[in-house]
């Protein structure tokens, strides 16, 4: 009896079906990353005005309440106000903590990681213009962070340097790795036109971007990831030949220092 080539078994998942689920997998992380952003900026934007409901509400009952008091249905109206006021924090608090909810930390590989964002990026296919220079000692393998946002962190920080050099014929991305008392630290520079000074402050603010059609939302969606795993990311130089990011992840509990 011959031997041919072996079918799929049942429930089996070819190559393209398990592409289109790790991008479909991508999506969803980077939708939930993107609505962390708008509803923390939501609850900042409405702080405010709910303090000022709130202590405008007490201060009318207070000039109500007092030897000549106004109208009772006026200090009951009032009184609603603060009701609703407390009700509406409390809604967009659960909406906060609901919304926020990122995928629990565990023990992931930069390098996968990385390697992961390359290739959904498109810029290690054959006639690439595009050089990615890897640099650094080595340093910890494994990082304390989700493997699907440690992904996406790569693959808005690696756009980011792409889109910063648009208008480069041949585009040169330099990855950097060391350590730093139980952190990876990972430098991104790209080559292109350098940050306006103007524009540093506001670089990881949801919908502030420098390019034109853009959302605004990648570096704010690092800044997110970064932040949930306790970390850091900043701009860490920028000048007319280019910015270089760098984002500081834990390192995993338990994971094997570098020899």
């Amino acid at each position: 009896m011959g031997v041919g080539a072996s079918e799929p078994e049942a429930g089996d998942r070819g190559p393209h079906d398990r592409i289109d689920a790790h991008c479909d997998l991508m999506a969803r992380a980077a939708r939930a990353a993107a609505l962390r952003e708008i509803v923390s900026l939501m609850a900042h934007e409405l702080h405010q005005p709910l303090a000022s409901i709130s202590a405008s509400g007490e201060a009318a009952l207070r000039w109500l309440d007092r030897p000549e008091p106004a109208i009772a249905e006026a200090m009951a109206s009032l009184t609603r106000v603060i009701d609703h006021k407390d009700r509406a924090a409390d809604i967009i608090a659960r909406l906060r903590l609901t919304l926020a909810a990122a995928p629990d930390p565990q023990p992931t590989s930069l390098r996968e990681a990385l390697d992961r964002a390359i290739t959904a990026l498109g810029v290690n296919r054959a006639g690439s213009l595009i050089d990615l220079v890897m640099e650094g000692p080595p340093v910890p393998e494994l990082v304390a962070i989700a493997p699907i946002e440690a992904e996406l962190l790569f693959h808005h920080l690696l756009r980011n340097a792409l889109e910063a050099m648009a208008l480069c014929e041949r585009k040169t991305v330099k990855i950097n790795f060391s350590a730093n008392e139980g952190r990876v630290v990972i430098d991104i520079r790209d080559a292109g036109v350098g940050v306006a000074e103007a524009a540093r402050s506001h670089l990881f603010e949801p919908f502030f971007s420098t390019k034109p059609g853009a959302e605004g939302l990648g570096l704010s969606i690092c800044r997110s990831i970064v932040r949930g795993v306790d970390g850091r990311l900043e701009l860490r130089a920028s000048d007319a030949n280019g910015s270089t990011f760098r984002a500081e992840l834990p390192v995993a509990e338990g994971a094997a220092k570098p020899g």
